[in-house]
């Protein structure tokens, strides 16, 4: 499968991640990796002009959470265009198994341990992880989610840090974001737009040591 990786060329310790992660994914199969420099607030223009999506929704309107986005975009369209699925990872990961066989569209989680924040709009919390890490081996459905959040329909997926996206998913975040505007991705990519599901076990780790909080705390 076609992976990306992303990182930032401005930070070189974004690089050194991308490069630690690549070699992870040589210990197993089936991953065709490329390092992918994404967007940054110093070229985040190129984009806008490019794709022309509107702030309107946005409601933290940022350049590092905007760059963070449109990175993402820019593979979502590689994916429709070439109608293949992909890969997206995050330089912060390391690859733990071979890459797993996706049996219909959707969206699929690679990383539980992103699963740690608590808000109003259905994400998950911390609790949930202890839940699927306790579900059989296989590919599940967010909507199996914990208790906790079954009275909330919409499901957004928790973090972006690595993920599978198919073609027919990818078209529909596409379509929303020329619609309504960019926003961020952890909070876009809902259950309401795509078949959001997650992996267990777990074929990538966050490495939490490894995070440079540039969708946030933007340093060069």
């Amino acid at each position: 499968m076609k992976t990306f990786i992303i990182y930032n060329s401005p930070i070189e310790r974004s690089y050194i991640n991308a490069k630690s992660c690549e070699e992870s994914f040589q210990r197993h199969e089936g991953w065709e990796v490329e390092l992918f420099d994404g967007c940054n607030p110093s070229i985040i223009n190129d984009y806008q002009d490019t794709y022309k999506l509107s702030d309107k929704r946005a409601t933290n309107k940022s350049p590092s959470k905007k760059s963070c986005f449109y990175s993402h975009y820019k593979l979502w369209k590689h994916s429709a265009e070439n109608s293949i699925p992909v890969a997206i990872i995050e330089n912060d990961t390391e690859c733990l198994s071979d890459c797993p066989i996706i049996p219909e569209e959707g969206v699929y989680h690679l990383s539980i341990e992103t699963n740690i924040k608590v808000n109003a709009h259905g994400r998950n919390c911390k609790s949930d992880s202890a839940l699927i890490a306790k579900k059989p081996a296989g590919i599940h459905s967010v909507k199996e989610l914990s208790q906790r959040n079954l009275q909330t329909k919409q499901k957004c997926m928790p973090g972006s840090t690595a993920y599978i996206i198919t073609p027919k998913s990818a078209e529909a975040l596409i379509r929303d974001c020329e619609t309504k505007g960019w926003y961020q991705n952890d909070s876009l990519i809902t259950t309401e737009l795509v078949n959001l599901n997650y992996i267990i076990p777990s074929p990538i780790k966050y490495c939490e040591k490894k995070e440079l909080k540039t969708s946030s705390k933007w340093k060069t």
